[in-house]
């Protein structure tokens, strides 16, 4: 084993500056350029995809992601890659996704005439209305509670100026 004493050292890396240099730039060139897991959380998703990145679930490329709901104890793996801006989230069981348009609200007990006069659909804290509301796809699994609130129960809440329609509010995992 090679030791220093105070002047060795400073000639040692005098001497080899140009490889520590060399050294130092390959591992910022491999860490910042490298694809990396990240942990899924719906915010952090959506950060990047207004980012300009493009999302892929099981491979295939998601179109607009603001309209995707996951559940997010069904998601394997979430890797994003720099260098091309994706995004790859894997599931652990691909499930058939749900267009909203399709679901069946009898389940919930909520009545077909009651489901045409939705006029805001609230998912989490993300408010979706008029023909944006066809446009949602959801993982069945991801789904906690739906809640129906007509529009003479909206009057009682304190919300800012009067709204005069029916708002369906689901709660995602």
């Amino acid at each position: 084993m090679v030791t220093f004493t105070d002047n060795t050292l400073i000639i040692f890396l005098i001497k080899n500056k140009m490889r520590i240099y060399l050294l130092l730039f390959t591992l910022l060139f491999m860490f910042s350029c490298a694809s990396r897991n990240m942990k899924y959380t719906r915010a952090k998703v959506l950060k990047k995809t207004y980012a300009g990145y493009q999302v892929f679930l099981n491979n295939k490329e998601v179109p607009f992601f603001p309209f995707l709901f996951l559940d997010k104890d069904n998601i394997k793996n979430t890797r994003i890659n720099k260098r091309d801006k994706s995004l790859k989230i894997e599931q652990l069981k691909e499930f058939k996704l749900l267009n909203f348009k399709d679901l069946n609200l009898d389940s919930f007990a909520i009545v077909p005439e009651k489901w045409k006069a939705i006029d805001i659909i609230m998912i989490g804290d993300f408010l979706i209305h008029g023909t944006a509301k066809e446009n949602i796809k959801i993982e069945p699994s991801a789904i906690k509670s739906v809640k129906y609130i007509p529009h003479n129960k909206i009057h009682t809440l304190n919300l800012c100026g009067h709204y005069h329609g029916n708002v369906l509010e689901i709660e995602i995992k």
